[in-house]
């Protein structure tokens, strides 16, 4: 029992470190330039093929480190569950090896030819797998391997033909040796792609957040705006209504109070940011996210809060004594149908509610008046939201 905790234990900790490498892969690798300048980033790249990597090797999970039962019913099942697990091992390797091309990390196939733990497995796949016939260069016969046919679901049984020795050889593979080295191999390779990538993250907050930090801080919009238009414009400008191109002229519109609300909206979003950048990167590399969960001594008192039920009044049937908490749903209508029925079925039901603010009202309408111009009508949107929760707040 303890040997199976420890084998579970190992086998969160590796996914759990190929979960961290397609986090740290789809957050940080494949948006911004920073990273794609220390890694393999082609047009191949670019497309979701990595993205792709990393599903099949977490598929694959299932197959290598499923339990086999103590004996087989069948010699078909038996053959079965060794060619997945051999296959699969072999598939993992593949995969790994393609990560750490893509990565840079140096590690070629001549290295991992040299590890046992890679070389040793990928020989026995081979001969029962991938050449059950294996011949030399020159085409001349050197080996034959077929499966034994004994029901113990712990080892794999072959016999290999040696030739021109012709000699029978039987051959017992231990499926616990198998799998410890393949934990042994993706740890070490897979602690390799970790290492890299914590490395291209220090550099990214040393280089790119603290920079963006001090710019922020001494207030200089001109630099805030070169920066962040070199190193984060596609994700800023799919993030937000408002373009980072825009935020010069936004900050200096003085004609309007939505001018400036919207302009420290977005000095705000890339404020946190910025914080949620740090927090994240701090985060990935403590290491946090790699260690077993273990809820096991968890007291329930402890995570459900303790509910106390009250008796109801006449009062709390008041229906004079509503308060509306907000408009969201229909600022989201407003938003999304840029058609003037739809607009105006949802902005009135707004104005119904706020009849007595003009501020409200005269946004409204100047929403309305520029449903297709996108600047104009997500600056006054913005400003619309606001009012709508002050008025909430301090209702007149």
């Amino acid at each position: 029992k303890l040997i199976m905790e420890r084998r579970n234990i190992e086998i969160e900790v590796l996914e759990n470190k190929l979960k961290v490498l397609n986090d740290i892969w789809v957050s940080y690798f494949f948006s911004y330039p920073f990273f794609q300048n220390k890694v393999k980033f082609t047009e191949e790249e670019k497309t979701n093929y990595v993205g792709v990597i990393f599903g099949y090797f977490r598929d694959s999970f299932d197959v290598v480190f499923a339990n086999p039962p103590q004996n087989f019913g069948s010699y078909v099942d038996k053959f079965t569950y060794q060619i997945a697990l051999l296959q699969s091992i072999y598939v993992q390797q593949d995969l790994t090896e393609e990560l750490l091309r893509v990565f840079k990390t140096g590690i070629k196939r001549g290295n991992l030819n040299k590890d046992l733990n890679f070389s040793e497995n990928r020989r026995i796949r081979n001969e029962l797998v991938g050449h059950p016939i294996s011949r030399d260069k020159h085409s001349y016969l050197r080996s034959s391997t077929v499966f034994g046919y004994e029901k113990s679901g712990n080892s794999i049984h072959y016999l290999k033909y040696k030739f021109p020795e012709e000699k029978d050889v039987v051959q017992t593979i231990e499926i616990s040796n198998l799998l410890s080295r393949h934990i042994n191999f993706l740890n070490t390779y897979l602690d390799k792609l970790l290492e890299k990538s914590y490395s291209i993250l220090n550099k990214f907050k040393i280089k790119v957040l603290d920079v963006l930090d001090q710019r922020l801080n001494s207030g200089d919009l001109i630099n805030i705006i070169q920066f962040c238009t070199i190193h984060f414009k596609d994700e800023f400008d799919h993030q937000n209504e408002i373009k980072l191109a825009q935020l010069e002229a936004l900050s200096t519109n003085n004609s309007h109070p939505r001018y400036s609300h919207s302009f420290k909206l977005y000095l705000q979003f890339i404020s946190d940011f910025l914080m949620d950048n740090y927090q994240t990167i701090e985060e990935i590399i403590s290491k946090k996210r790699i260690i077993p969960t273990n809820n096991s001594d968890l007291n329930l008192q402890q995570i459900l809060p303790n509910v106390v039920f009250v008796e109801a009044t006449a009062n709390d049937y008041d229906t004079t004594t509503f308060c509306r908490k907000d408009f969201d749903y229909e600022l989201g209508k407003i938003f999304t149908k840029r058609n003037l029925g739809d607009f105006d079925f949802h902005a009135n039901s707004i104005i119904s509610e706020n009849s007595e603010n003009d501020e409200i009202k005269n946004e409204i309408e100047y929403l309305r008046q520029n449903l297709h111009d996108e600047f104009q009508f997500n600056c006054s949107w913005n400003y619309l939201k606001k009012l709508i929760e002050l008025n909430l707040k301090y209702p007149i």
